[in-house]
């Protein structure tokens, strides 16, 4: 009987020693894949920012073909007009919110 309690003893004991060591390790590897995690999203923010002008100019380029269209002329210019002025917003919002980031 006290050879049994001396077995369960240790067995419980050897169990806490390694759930400890088991949780250094998790903690470790969970810290170390949400750094690459988040590695990857700063990554994609800088890829954003580095090709954002080209990305507008790309949408630019859309909207002047859209302005130029023959189906366009069927509205109202001040339309395609309002089309610009938000979208001149937005880009001057954009760029203001991805350059605070880095």
């Amino acid at each position: 009987m006290l050879r049994c309690n001396c077995y369960q003893y240790t067995l419980v004991r050897i169990h806490f020693q390694y759930n400890y060591i088991f949780q250094i390790v998790y903690d470790i590897l969970f810290q170390h894949i949400q750094f690459i995690y988040y590695q990857g999203y700063i990554n994609a923010f800088k890829h954003i920012q580095k090709n954002f002008q080209a990305i507008f100019n790309g949408s630019f380029y859309h909207l002047k073909l859209f302005q130029k269209d023959q189906i366009s002329k069927r509205y109202h210019p001040s339309l395609t007009q309002s089309f610009f002025q938000v979208f001149q917003k937005e880009q001057f919002y954009y760029k203001s919110y991805f350059s605070g980031f880095f």
